[in-house]
């Protein structure tokens, strides 16, 4: 491949090629103005088969319109769109730095992680400048649309001064349209398409956070989301991808949830925006890493890319991944890092070549080589540049030739020693002897090692012997000497310095690894008190104290919810947040709450009211006073007898209020008794009231019975049982024993016995009830219980007198007819 050779491009100076890909070539570049004025800026030049395609132009020409528009702090700044001989080319800023792609690459060379904070904070930036491109408006006032649709690595910029660039806005585009419009081919790098980009469906700006997403997962693990032994497998996982928590197990349990909404598959599932991707990423960042500073990016990009050969290594790279049809604009090194100030002089112009300013500058000699169109002049400073590099080549050039003198000089010294001692005649030895070996005595060249020191965190200073070395942590200490002692210091700022003594042998491990412990954080205390006094405190939702109190431990730099509350007041919320160690105060005006009257009543009378569980010692009807307003209160009725009765209700307006309501009754719970004997016919008394006779079926409450069935001419029986809610059914067996001989049966004709035409009961059972309840009952004067209450197996022949007494109350009688199997009464008692 021939090597590039500087040449005028324009209005601009091309001084080296950076990369080659799929649709154009970088260069750096630069352009003169007066007095001396440069700029250094990046040139990509469109490949010839795009320039040639109206189509494509056209698209680009319409894009770079929109692109140009766009001035931010995370976007590569585009200047202009030009042509120059039927190539166009766009003119943007140039940056020295790498990509995301380099930076993972040189993680995995180096066998470390990218540090989880450096990862949130590069993803905030980028959402920081796609909010901006997404958001932004025309001169006319309209949004410009503007979606990217190409985030990948390669496109995100990492600068030596930290800085996080995004570049190759509106290009992918253009290409994906003109592509689109030839054979509806997808363009891009299908590793970071989102799922509607892959099904080719209409795109919006939360396609880029799906892209960022996946950037995000990638700097994390430094591992891909995607894999697959093709494209096409690659589109269709993606076109299916739908991820649960499980899936991200390899990622901190804090950033689970953020990468589930940003890696969604349905786009509604996402975040809204690229803003509010960014205030989560930040308030993760923050939460987790309240140490973090931006300049940490700095130090490890001068960490791990700290000297020349890696720098020319992130110059391969780049070529390397043009050449797999990833386009960027990325310079990885400036002539200000390498070890010679100019690059030019060591690879561009050969020795045999001689050059003159106007090889460079003659218009005419651009004009004729081009064949095309003429451009004008390069200016005197052009040629003074030129003419600087021809002087300085001349000079290496002779330099050259004083080192081959040199050289043929030795050579010629050496022969002639060589002759002259060849010339010399052999001394004869006059004495056999055997040579005797002298003991060779130990060397005392010192012996040196290679140590790498490693620290957790990175960037820590190196203090050797009390002499701060030049670099951090990670560092190479190349000349390290055996047998001696040395003593390190370990310093960082926000962590505890460790110092230790190194006594060097051939034993000592080559990688020495060393951990800071953290400054417990700096912290202060907070006064607060309140007006009036008494209220409670809430530090972040918890329950401190009373005020006037004083908190103590608070950490800087940390944001605390403080929260005071009194019964009768509005409640007092703030977010406290300091950088000072100084001690704090927070003084607290508490606003007093107005209040209005409750009239609470019920149906029937006499239920207990509580408010918000809270018993108020109240019946219905009865006022509720010192209800503050605002508030959502709930009233609990409660009456024996009755299913309790909530309400919630809301207070808002400065208006007393009546409120009424209606008890339902507690269903009741009733047991299906059977009682039957061996005697059919036999009566039987429950609690001494005849209830029927064998076999019988009667329904009975949870409660405790005593059951007696007798029959004339037999013994009679009893039993005692209880019943509850949980059995419906019970039955109970008599057997009732004759208590005299049984006589000698006579011979008697048979008689036809007229049957009843009916089956009519001749018992009923009555139920009462009073209001209030709990009142004595008496049945024909007899005391039966305590209302509520059911009495069995009274007769329907006669009439029956119930009385209901109750202290405090007027006694309540009726004299009824039981004309029915079941009757109910209830006795409203008056005072």
């Amino acid at each position: 491949m021939a090597k590039f050779e500087p040449k005028p491009f324009g209005k601009y100076f091309l001084t080296q090629k950076i990369a080659v890909g799929g649709m154009a070539e970088i260069f750096k570049a630069k352009t003169f103005g007066v007095d001396g004025f440069e700029k250094v800026m990046a040139i990509k030049k469109i490949l010839p088969q795009y320039s040639a395609d109206r189509d494509f132009t056209t698209m680009l020409t319409d894009e770079a319109k929109l692109v140009v528009q766009l001035s931010h702090a995370n976007i590569v700044q585009v200047f202009d769109l030009g042509v120059v001989d039927d190539d166009y080319f766009i003119s943007m800023e140039y940056i020295d730095g790498v990509n995301l792609r380099q930076l993972m690459e040189k993680a995995i060379e180096l066998k470390q992680k990218i540090p989880e904070e450096l990862c949130l904070y590069i993803a905030s930036e980028i959402c920081k400048g796609l909010d901006y491109a997404h958001n932004k408006r025309g001169p006319d006032g309209n949004p410009l649309q503007i979606v990217h649709r190409d985030i990948s690595p390669h496109n995100v910029l990492v600068s030596f001064e930290g800085a996080i660039k995004l570049t190759d806005f509106g290009i992918a585009k253009a290409v994906q349209n003109l592509s689109q419009t030839n054979n509806g081919m997808l363009k891009g790098k299908v590793t970071y398409m989102s799922p509607e980009q892959a099904l080719g469906k209409p795109l919006d700006p939360r396609t880029d956070l799906y892209s960022l997403g996946i950037i995000l997962y990638e700097l994390l693990t430094l591992k891909r989301l995607y894999t697959g032994d093709s494209q096409l497998e690659i589109l269709k996982k993606i076109q299916t991808a739908k991820y649960t928590r499980k899936d991200f197990a390899v990622i901190p349990k804090h950033l689970r949830e953020f990468m589930m909404k940003a890696l969604a598959y349905n786009v509604n599932d996402r975040f809204a925006s690229a803003s509010d991707m960014q205030i989560a990423l930040t308030r993760i960042l923050f939460s987790h890493y309240s140490r973090f500073n931006p300049k940490d990016i700095q130090d490890l990009m001068h960490i791990w890319f700290n000297d020349a050969d890696d720098l020319s290594m992130s110059i391969k790279m780049n070529l390397d991944h043009a050449k797999e049809g990833h386009q960027t604009i990325l310079v990885s090194a400036d002539s200000s890092h390498t070890k010679d100030a100019n690059i030019l002089d060591q690879e561009t112009l050969k020795p045999d070549e001689n050059y003159s300013p106007s090889d460079f500058a003659d218009e005419k000699s651009v004009t004729e080589h081009s064949g095309k169109r003429k451009h004008p002049a390069l200016n005197q400073n052009v040629d003074a540049a030129v003419k600087e590099l021809i002087d300085h080549k001349k000079q290496k050039q002779r330099k050259k030739i004083y080192v081959l003198l040199l050289v043929l000089l030795l050579l010629t010294s050496f022969l002639l020693y060589w002759q002259i001692n060849k010339q010399k005649p052999d001394v004869p030895q006059t004495v056999e002897s055997t040579p005797v070996e002298k003991p060779v005595p130990p060397s005392t060249e010192p012996v040196y090692k290679s140590i790498l020191l490693q620290t957790n965190p990175i960037g820590v200073t190196v203090f050797w012997d009390d002499k701060e070395l030049p670099a951090v942590t990670p560092l190479k200490l190349d000349r390290v000497e055996i047998g001696k002692s040395f003593s390190l210091t370990l310093k960082k700022e926000g962590y505890i310095a460790k110092s230790l003594t190194l006594d060097i042998t051939e034993n000592t491990p080559d990688v020495l690894d060393y951990k800071l412990d953290a400054l417990p954080p700096k912290t202060y205390e907070l006064s607060v008190t309140s007006t009036p006094e008494g209220a409670t405190l809430f530090i972040d939702g918890k329950e401190h104290s009373k005020t006037n109190a004083v908190v103590k431990g608070l950490e800087i730099k940390k944001s605390y919810q403080i929260e005071v509350k009194l019964d009768g007041y509005k409640s007092f919320t703030k977010e406290f947040f300091t950088n000072e160690a100084s001690d704090q105060s927070l003084s607290v005006e508490l606003e007093k709450l107005p209040f209005v009257e409750l009239s609470v009543d019920s149906e029937p009378a006499g239920a207990q009211i509580f408010v918000n569980n809270k018993d108020t010692s109240k019946v219905t009807p009865a006022k509720l006073e010192n209800i503050q307003v605002p508030q959502d209160i709930t009233i609990t009725l409660k009456k024996e007898g009755y299913q309790d009765l909530v309400k919630k209700l809301s207070v808002k307006d400065l208006v007393d209020q009546n409120l009424s309501f209606k008890l339902r009754d507690v269903p009741k719970v009733m047991v299906n008794v059977l009682v039957s004997s061996n005697i059919r016919g036999a009566e039987v008394f429950i609690n001494e009231d005849l209830a029927g006779t064998t076999p019988l079926k009667t329904t009975l409450e949870p409660n405790t019975y005593k059951i007696v069935v007798r029959k004339k001419g037999f013994d009679q029986e009893s039993k005692t049982i209880s019943l509850d809610d949980k059995i419906k059914n019970k039955k109970y067996y008599f057997r009732l024993r004759s208590t005299a001989p049984a006589p000698t049966p006579k011979a008697t004709p048979k008689v036809p016995v007229k049957t009843s035409s009916s089956n009519v009961a001749v018992t009923a059972s009555l139920r009462v009830d009073s209001s209030p309840r709990g009142a004595a009952v008496k049945i024909n004067g007899v005391p039966k219980g305590i209302t509520p209450i059911v009495v069995q197996s009274l007769s329907k022949s006669q009439p029956v007198t119930v009385t209901v007494t109750k202290s405090g109350y007027q006694t309540w009688t009726r004299t009824i007819r039981l004309n029915k199997d079941r009757v109910e009464i209830n006795a409203n008692l008056t005072q």
